[in-house]
């Protein structure tokens, strides 16, 4: 019997291991959606998990996300715009070297095409890059290569890949901003719908103003473990918290079209809210606004029924309101707070909670350590006697230009009628001698 009790102690550790998460697929392994919950691939420091993540009702699709993120944050996707059935779909690491992603059905939804190589493992590493390798370690195939909407630290956007943002906070489908290279080695955000195409950043009318050079043929980006992003057209971004390398960052194009590194930064209640009406005010920030997570947009509102929206809903936890009657109660506060002068936001707050002071962004300041200076005017000039200012120095300018001016004027009168004959022997009638032809 001591032998069936070892091997089943053994099943057992192996079973708690593979629920645990482990960072390593095999030839012959899977994972199904139905233990989406339970069995996902870990890196090895538990920072990033990768796995079936659910994005509807029955809808799943295979991504990379944070781990100890509250909301699952997902830095990779695999087939973003064909999620997988919730039940009967897997992925699995075939004995002839790919990765595949198989739907209900058993169609192949999504694949590393990597079949006819040496490929004998898949795993998940520390950088959240899920690499398929051989025996020796070499890598045939990289997340890292094919980004959807992020940069992790130490990944590339190259001449040959894009960013292109969500079409919706929450939903994986590709949307219609991209990060790229243009085909003058220029890192651009484009705006590519349906009908239109810009480029909107940097500003295309400014040129050589916006410090860009094209004089590179790499086209390289990539941001650090410190917060900074840098490429080969000199492009230079810097995170708020620059510098602090144990911080978890990630570069990531929005849903709205905004690049942003710091996206965890905004504002954040310490305090519960409840759904009762007299329990709650709203404390006004002015010429401010937080973008992003509005869950609803209405135009045409008066101010009373934009804020009777919020009060409605337990999960508002403020309204932005512009005079044009725009609504957009919103149910986050992170993106940071930025100016705005035609708008104002309006936080729910506790009737208990000390009333918050008005705070004014001044928008109108210099963006330049500009130092500014009055201009002091000579002391001589302007007399002061009491309350009134003496221009007798004023004065005395004034007349002795007036004085100039009529002598002037006087020797130009002499000089014109001196020259001038005025006898009559010498005056010549019109009239008598005609028009010389």
């Amino acid at each position: 019997m001591r032998p069936i009790i070892l091997t089943s102690v053994f099943l057992l550790s192996v079973l708690s291991a593979s629920s645990a998460g482990q960072s390593i697929l095999w030839a012959g392994d899977s994972i199904s959606v139905e233990d989406a919950s339970s069995h996902t691939l870990v890196s090895p420091s538990g920072n990033f998990s990768c796995g079936f993540h659910k994005v509807a009702t029955n809808a799943y699709t295979f991504s990379i996300w944070f781990t100890r993120s509250a909301d699952a944050t997902v830095v990779w996707t695999a087939s973003r715009d064909a999620p997988v059935n919730g039940r009967g779909s897997r992925a699995e690491f075939r004995k002839d070297g790919s990765l595949v992603i198989q739907d209900f059905d058993g169609q192949v939804a999504w694949s590393t095409n990597t079949s006819g190589t040496q490929a004998d493992r898949v795993q998940l590493l520390d950088t959240g890059n899920l690499v398929v390798a051989d025996a020796g370690g070499r890598e045939l195939w990289q997340s890292f290569e094919w980004p959807t909407d992020t940069l992790l630290p130490g990944q590339p956007i190259t001449r040959y890949k894009r960013l292109v943002s969500a079409s919706a906070r929450g939903l994986p489908y590709s949307g219609f901003y991209n990060l790229y290279f243009d085909s003058n080695n220029i890192l651009n955000l484009m705006y590519d719908g349906p009908d239109i195409s810009s480029n909107y950043w940097p500003p295309p009318d400014l040129g050589w103003q916006n410090n860009r050079t094209a004089y590179n043929s790499s086209r390289f980006g990539s941001l650090d473990k410190s917060g900074v992003f840098t490429a080969t057209d000199n492009t230079l971004l810097n995170a708020s918290d620059m510098g602090d390398a144990a911080v978890m960052r990630r570069l990531t194009l929005d849903y709205d079209g905004n690049l942003r590194i710091d996206w965890s930064k905004g504002c954040k209640r310490q305090f519960d809210l409840r759904c009762d009406d007299d329990k709650v005010r709203f404390d006004e920030m002015p010429h401010v606004d937080f973008y992003g997570f509005d869950f609803n947009y209405t135009p045409g509102l008066t101010f009373d029924k934009c804020q009777q929206i919020c009060l409605a809903d337990c999960s508002c936890e403020a309204f932005g309101y512009k005079g044009t009657g725009e609504c957009y109660p919103k149910f986050a506060m992170w993106n940071g707070k930025v100016p705005n002068p035609w708008q104002a936001i309006y936080l729910k707050v506790p009737t208990r909670v000390r009333k918050l002071k008005p705070t004014v962004l001044d928008s109108h300041g210099h963006t330049c350590l500009v130092q500014e200076r009055e201009a002091n005017v000579s002391s001589s000039y302007l007399q002061v006697k009491g309350n009134k200012i003496n221009f007798a120095y004023f004065y005395w300018f004034l007349a002795a230009v007036f004085v100039v001016e009529a002598i002037f004027m006087a020797v130009g009168y002499l000089f014109v009628f001196r020259a001038e004959p005025h006898t009559a022997a010498t005056r010549v009638r019109v009239d008598e001698e005609g028009y010389a032809v």
